[in-house]
């Protein structure tokens, strides 16, 4: 068997892509990979075949519609005998089709509720005018009926799945969460760097620093957990890694009060380093398929605040490693005045490595390539 790789972006920035990238390192490795095949190459040396096929610009709607044509093009000249074609992109007619973004009515409906007033009547303006979210979910509909295979991040995921696209789809559903590289997120390497980077970032031994990690500040609920600072003893600080521009917000800290607590370190590569100067990660989002910072916080034995909006609450123990909370001010003051107190028990953590993961995406293509074989 072999796996031909489908990504829109080859690359390794970004949540779905970083993943992508890993898996096809994986899958060189264990000599199973075929090619993989994007829209665009931004990896320079990779041992594996690489074919870009382009997508049209601008704007995500040509390059969404552009490369399921292209690919579905693409699939239909090549040999697939005793090949998996498995996408991390939304492309019709493959064999295994990882979902790592929930559906496109899920994120229109529950991510609205980041925005208020004007803003949000701004947005929905401007969404309905957008020709994407007209497009995505009818190209939706059409992968989850041609997939065999698909594999949803969490439970949260695959309810999305079944609510906007129906219960028959069930049957196809295997549920894998995320993986971490516990080499780089692990208590040993939190216990080497917490002295350095609590020094660096100025943090005393009664500081109780809070973290919050997002590339996307307004969805992620930045805004009402620098209110919910507001809140606390001034022994309370927060730590922001993010690169989005944070003026807004370091404007929202000042005018309540809390700026000289709040520290914005901008995008940030190692974040092993992050998760070690921190006590508690707080995310309360108003929407997260899963949320890779949830489980790299627990993995380096961090206590965590997380929103039920959140796929990866899956992993979390309420009590024993963290809250799961609604994306309510009172709610999350409390959980994090309660992780204060918290001795936490991290031994009930069930995570799951690379090699586990992607070893169950293999097995999971042999199973598809097995059924096809049985069919002829």
């Amino acid at each position: 068997m072999k796996v031909r790789l489908i990504i829109g972006k080859f690359s390794t920035y970004g949540g779905a892509e970083a993943v992508a990238f890993r898996f096809a390192r994986f899958l060189q490795s264990q000599g199973l990979l075929k090619e993989v095949v994007c829209g665009r190459n931004e990896i320079e040396e990779f041992p594996g075949k690489v074919v870009s096929l382009g997508m049209l610009k601008p704007g995500r709607f040509l390059k969404t519609f552009s490369f399921n044509l292209r690919v579905n093009r693409y699939l239909s000249l090549v040999d697939n005998q005793n090949v998996v074609n498995f996408s991390f992109a939304k492309v019709e007619n493959v064999d295994v089709y990882r979902n790592g973004g929930g559906t496109h009515l899920g994120f229109l409906k529950e991510s609205i509720k980041a925005y208020s007033g004007f803003e949000g009547l701004r947005k929905r303006i401007t969404r309905f005018l957008n020709p994407v979210n007209h497009f995505n979910p009818r190209l939706e509909g059409g992968i989850f009926s041609s997939v065999k295979k698909i594999i949803a991040v969490s439970e949260k995921v695959k309810e999305e799945i079944v609510r906007f696209y129906g219960k028959k789809l069930e049957r196809k559903i295997e549920i894998i969460p995320n993986g971490i590289d516990v080499k780089r997120f692990s208590p040993e390497i939190k216990g080497k760097l917490r002295k350095e980077e609590r020094k660096r970032l100025k943090y005393g031994k009664n500081d109780f620093v809070l973290g919050f990690a997002s590339s996307n500040f307004k969805l992620k609920g930045l805004p009402i957990l620098i209110e919910v600072l507001s809140d606390l003893p001034d022994n309370f600080k927060l730590l922001v890694a993010g690169g989005r521009n944070s003026k807004k917000y370091e404007a929202l800290a000042e005018r309540i009060g809390v700026i000289q607590r709040v520290k914005f370190l901008g995008k940030v590569r190692e974040m092993e380093r992050f998760y070690a100067a921190i006590d508690c990660l707080v995310h309360p989002s108003f929407y997260d398929t899963f949320g890779n910072v949830v489980a790299e916080a627990l993995s380096m034995e961090v206590p965590v605040v997380v929103s039920n909006n959140t796929g990866a609450k899956d992993l979390v123990v309420n009590g024993k490693v963290g809250y799961v909370v609604n994306v309510d001010r009172s709610e999350i003051l409390k959980a994090i005045l309660r992780v204060f107190e918290l001795n936490p028990d991290f031994s009930c953590v069930k995570l799951m490595s690379d090699e586990e993961v992607f070893r169950r995406y293999v097995s999971l293509a042999e199973s598809v390539l097995e059924g096809r074989v049985e069919k002829t």
